[in-house]
């Protein structure tokens, strides 16, 4: 008798708080009939600011939780199609296009980046970078690699290209 009690508050419980309902998650599909440059997104990241920042294949959009506000080559970007978003640690907004050329928004407005002359003799070899492998630095050096490089390429704040080909762990 009491096992068939324990079963029966059991079911009771189970099925009556599979009834129940709970909060849905607000779920929202963005297209480009919203304002979205291009289907196409291949890199999202949020800055510090609370803005989300989409990489796509027809420029970046930036958006604000109600609006988006798309930048392309007519806005400054050397390229329109972006591939990946960086944000360094003074809050510049960093644009990765393809073929690998640099740009950052700062201050309401994009800049491109001033050494991209350099970085289009690189990329002009062919090489592509890796995803996730950009940083600015505090001294504005900017660090970056390539697939099938093997090595870590620093452009200084002068444009100097400085390619490390071994990574020296002086941590311990």
């Amino acid at each position: 008798m009491r096992s068939f009690l324990r079963s029966l508050f059991f079911c009771i419980v189970f099925f009556t708080s599979t009834v129940l309902w709970g909060q849905r998650p607000a779920l929202r599909n963005y297209s480009v009939d919203d304002g979205l440059p291009s289907s196409e997104i291949y890199h999202i990241i949020q800055d510090s600011k609370g803005y989300i920042w989409m990489a796509t294949n027809m420029g970046v959009s930036r958006f604000d939780g109600s609006t988006f506000r798309n930048f392309d080559v007519q806005n400054g970007l050397p390229e329109n199609t972006i591939f990946e978003i960086y944000e360094d640690e003074i809050g510049r907004v960093w644009f990765i296009s393809f073929p690998f050329q640099l740009s950052y928004f700062w201050n309401n407005a994009i800049h491109p980046f001033k050494y991209n002359n350099v970085l289009r003799k690189i990329a002009g070899k062919g090489l592509i970078p890796i995803k996730k492998s950009f940083m600015v630095d505090k001294n504005n050096d900017v660090w970056f690699s390539f697939i099938n490089g093997g090595e870590i390429n620093k452009i200084d704040n002068s444009g100097h290209l400085e390619v490390i080909k071994e990574i020296k762990n002086t941590s311990y």
